[in-house]
């Protein structure tokens, strides 16, 4: 058989048209779904509903987070990120640390800075332990090895340090 013509019906079907000497054929080229019909949040993926707010699922279907700790919040891998911060302002407190490391950070609308506790040392200087939260996955290696700012340097802080583990 040879293609004879193709084109779309009132419908919004495709069709072609294709024949041989006194025969023509018509073929329907509107391809059926096979996707699962999914309720709002959930999509179709793999031919079933997945939500997209999952680890192995985050944000589009088969999307998956790449670190063992982390979570998907909107659609977002994140992690938890810990720091150790020496200084030598005897005056500082925990709201002073906390909303002097959430202005200096500057990671856009995560900045979740949580000031566990502060410590003194035996020289005078003293350290705080941070929690970072919902740090995106792909701003983590800006904490891999943390650099001490103007900003936290004006306040004292010496040293910026990344801890593994929890703090307590």
């Amino acid at each position: 058989q040879a293609l004879l013509s193709f084109g779309q019906n009132n419908n919004g079907e495709l069709f072609a048209l294709a024949g041989t000497t006194g025969a023509i054929s018509l073929f329907s080229l509107t391809a059926t779904s096979t996707a699962a019909s999914c309720v709002a949040p959930q999509v179709s993926c793999g031919g079933g509903c997945v939500s997209v707010n999952t680890t192995t699922n985050c944000g589009a279907c088969g999307w998956t987070c790449s670190a063992a700790d982390a979570v998907c919040n909107n659609g977002r891998c994140e992690r938890n990120i810990n720091l150790v911060a020496t200084f030598s302002n005897a005056q500082a407190d925990t709201a002073a640390l906390q909303q002097l490391f959430v202005s200096s950070l500057l990671l856009s609308a995560l900045n979740n800075v949580n000031v566990l506790h502060i410590v003194s040392l035996s020289n005078n200087q003293r350290q705080a332990y941070l929690e970072v939260s919902g740090v995106p996955e792909d701003a983590i290696a800006e904490f891999s090895a943390p650099r001490v700012t103007p900003a936290l340097a004006t306040f004292g802080i010496t040293t910026l340090e990344s801890a593994m583990g929890d703090f307590c």
